[in-house]
C-alpha cells in the first residue's frame, strides 16, 4: 500500500479513501458496491472470502434471494471494469458454492534508492557529524525539533465511531462504529491494508482491550447521553465466541494491569457508581461518570465525573487506593469547558480548552464518603 492508501495490482491502482480505481492513470468507470466487494477481497489476497462474509460486509439488510443477485450483479461489474473472467480468472476467482479470492499479486511501493557515500568526501562528512554532535552537546540539545505526528486514516463509511483500541500486536485496531445509520457494531481493521472486517457483534460497544486479547464489549448498547451508551457488559476473546456477560446497566470499562480485572461505571438504583473490581464500589454519585482509566501499576483510575448529568463541566478525578484497601481514599481536582491548568499527583498539565475563555485555578475538595 502506498502513503496515499492506494493498492496497485496488475495495471491498476485502487485508492480505498477516495473508492476509485486507476488504470494507467485514468479512472475506470465502477459502481459503489463493486468497489466494496474489491475493498473486501484486497484485505485477505489469496484468501477465501465467502459469500456469508460479503452480505454481512456489505448487503447487511436484504434477504437471501436478493443478496444472491446482488452479490452476482456486483462481482460481474467488478470483472468487466477489470476485463477479467470467471473462467479464466487474473484477478478474481471463484469458489462454487462458497465465495470468492483475489488471486493477483499486489504491488508494493518501492523503496527509495539509497545513495552511497563518495569515498573522496567521507573525511568531510565525518567532520562535520563530529561538528554538529559537539554543537548538540554544547546547547543542550534544547534545539531539538520534534517531527510533527503523522495521521493515518482507516475508515472511509459516513457514521458515527463510538469507541477505539489498539490490539495487542499493536498493528491492528479495534473499534465501534455505527455506519450509514445501521446498528453499532465492532470491526477490526490492520494499519498496513486497507479495510475493515466485522467480528459480527451486531448492536455491540467495544468498552476496553487486554494486553491478553481479552476484550470488553457492551452488549444491547442503548444510547443515552451525547455518545454515551449503556448495556450488559460481556467479555469476549478476540479470537471469536460469544461474551461472557459480567454486568448490566454498565456505561464504561477499563482493564487493570493483570488483564483480568476490569474498572467499570455502573448503574445502580439511579446513581453512577465507579466500580473497581466489579462489584466494589469506590465512589458514587448521582451526577455522571465516564472514561475511568486504570493507571499502569494498577494503584490509580483516572475518571470524569460530572455533579450532573447534562452540564458541560465536571472534574477529574484520582482514586488513590491504601495499601491493599480499595478506595480509601480521593483526590479530585476541578476540570470545565474552560482552558485550565490542573494538578493530578505530583504532575502538573495543561489542557486547552474554548477559545476565549478565561484561565481558571484549580481547586481540589475532598470527595464525601462512599
Amino acid at each position: 500500500m502506498t502513503q496515499n492508501g492506494s493498492i496497485r495490482f496488475g495495471p491498476f491502482e485502487a485508492d480505498l479513501h477516495s473508492g476509485e480505481v486507476r488504470k494507467a492513470g485514468e479512472r475506470i468507470k465502477l459502481q459503489d458496491q463493486p468497489f466494496k466487494v474489491l475493498q473486501v477481497l484486497l484485505e485477505r489476497p489469496g484468501d477465501l472470502v465467502t459469500r456469508e462474509e460479503l452480505q454481512t460486509r456489505i448487503w447487511p439488510r436484504e434477504s437471501f434471494g436478493d443478496f444472491d443477485h446482488a452479490v452476482n450483479v456486483a462481482v460481474g461489474k467488478l470483472r468487466s471494469a477489470l476485463g477479467d473472467s470467471a473462467e479464466n480468472p487474473s484477478f478474481i476467482e471463484t469458489v462454487p458454492r462458497r465465495g470468492y479470492r483475489f488471486v493477483a499479486k499486489l504491488d508494493s511501493p518501492a523503496a527509495p534508492p539509497s545513495r552511497s557515500p563518495i569515498p573522496g568526501r567521507i573525511p568531510i562528512f565525518v567532520a562535520v557529524a563530529a561538528c554538529c554532535l559537539g554543537l548538540g552537546a554544547l546547547l543542550g540539545y534544547r534545539g531539538t525539533r520534534k517531527e510533527p505526528p503523522n495521521f493515518q486514516r482507516l475508515t472511509v463509511q459516513r457514521g458515527t465511531i463510538y469507541s477505539a483500541r489498539f490490539a495487542p500486536d499493536g498493528r491492528n485496531v479495534l473499534y465501534s462504529a455505527a455506519w450509514d445509520g445501521g446498528p453499532i457494531e465492532i470491526y477490526s481493521t490492520d494499519t498496513k491494508i486497507p479495510g475493515a472486517r466485522s467480528l459480527g457483534l451486531h448492536g455491540t460497544d467495544l468498552l476496553a482491550v487486554a494486553p491478553s486479547g481479552a476484550v470488553a464489549v457492551l452488549q444491547s448498547a442503548a444510547p443515552r447521553f451525547l455518545l454515551t451508551l449503556r448495556g450488559t457488559l460481556g467479555q469476549v476473546s478476540l479470537g471469536g465466541g460469544s461474551p461472557r456477560q459480567i454486568a448490566e446497566d454498565v456505561e464504561w470499562a477499563d482493564y487493570a494491569p493483570d488483564a483480568k480485572t476490569l474498572a467499570i461505571v455502573h448503574n445502580v438504583a439511579g446513581k453512577q457508581r465507579l466500580e473497581f473490581p466489579v462489584g466494589h464500589a469506590l465512589y458514587e454519585t448521582s451526577g455522571w461518570i465516564s472514561h475511568p482509566r486504570v493507571s499502569p501499576k494498577g494503584d490509580r483510575i483516572a475518571f470524569l465525573s460530572r455533579p450532573e448529568e447534562r452540564r458541560s463541566h465536571g472534574r477529574i478525578s484520582v482514586p488513590l487506593p491504601a495499601p491493599g484497601v480499595h478506595g480509601a481514599a480521593t483526590r479530585k481536582v476541578d476540570h470545565t469547558n474552560e482552558s485550565h491548568s490542573y494538578r493530578v499527583g505530583h504532575r502538573r498539565r495543561k489542557h486547552q480548552g474554548l477559545p476565549g475563555k478565561r484561565r481558571d485555578r484549580c481547586r481540589r475538595r475532598p470527595l464525601p464518603p462512599v
